[in-house]
Formats: C-alpha cells, sequence, structure tokens
C-alpha cells in the first residue's frame, strides 16, 4: 500500500471525498434563483423608431402605387407619412387625378388617413 508522509493514499481520498460531501451539506436550504428580468418595454424612443419604421414603409408602398397607376405614374407627387397618415402633394391636370391618388393611398396596408395639397394645373 502507497503512503503519504505515513497515511494511507486510499484513506486520503476517501478523506477528500467525505469532506467535499460535508462542505455540500448545510442546514441553509439553496438559495432561490434569481427572478427573470422582464422583458423591455417600449419606450417612446423605440416606439417612436418602430413609427419611423412604419411610416417609411408606408410612404414606400404608397409612392410604388402610385407610380403602377397609369394615370398617376407620370405625375411628381410627393407623399409624407406621419403615424400612418399619409399626405399627398403636387400639381395633376385634372380632379380625376387626385380622386384616383387619394384611393390608392387609401388602399395601402397601414394608411389610417389620407389628406391631400394636390392643386389643378391651369
Amino acid at each position: 500500500m502507497a503512503f503519504t508522509n505515513g497515511i494511507p493514499i486510499p484513506a486520503l481520498a476517501l478523506a477528500a471525498g467525505l469532506s467535499i460531501l460535508i462542505a455540500g451539506c448545510s442546514d441553509k436550504p439553496a438559495a432561490a434563483p434569481a427572478p427573470r428580468a422582464a422583458p423591455p418595454t417600449a419606450t417612446p424612443s423605440t416606439m417612436s423608431l418602430a413609427n419611423e419604421t412604419d411610416d417609411a414603409a408606408i410612404t414606400g408602398r404608397v409612392q410604388t402605387a402610385l407610380r403602377a397607376d397609369p394615370e398617376i405614374k407620370g405625375i411628381d407627387l410627393k407623399v409624407e407619412t406621419w403615424k400612418g397618415e399619409v399626405q399627398l402633394n403636387g400639381i395633376v391636370s385634372n380632379q380625376t387625378q387626385i380622386d384616383q391618388a387619394v384611393a390608392i393611398a387609401q388602399k395601402i396596408e397601414g394608411v389610417t388617413k389620407v389628406g391631400h395639397e394636390m392643386k389643378i394645373r391651369k
């Protein structure tokens, strides 16, 4: 049998194992895990970023739809969106083009209201 400082090695291993077991046992119950943090809530800055992103997407969809329409595609209309409300500006040839542009914008997903300051060319 091998010895270390006069103590048999198996006895040292047994003593080390027992000390680990004893250290793991205590009278105190294990602490409960810390509660998980609540998911982040929307803040005004993140909400405004989301609104700006949505507004930009709406503006793009309205512009694409206007360019695809044969009555409107050659007209330079400015499209602005704020919180889902679309504003159309520009000069058109007749009332039919105004009505058509407004109708197109109203059909776009996310649009809540359409206003315009389009003028008829004289």
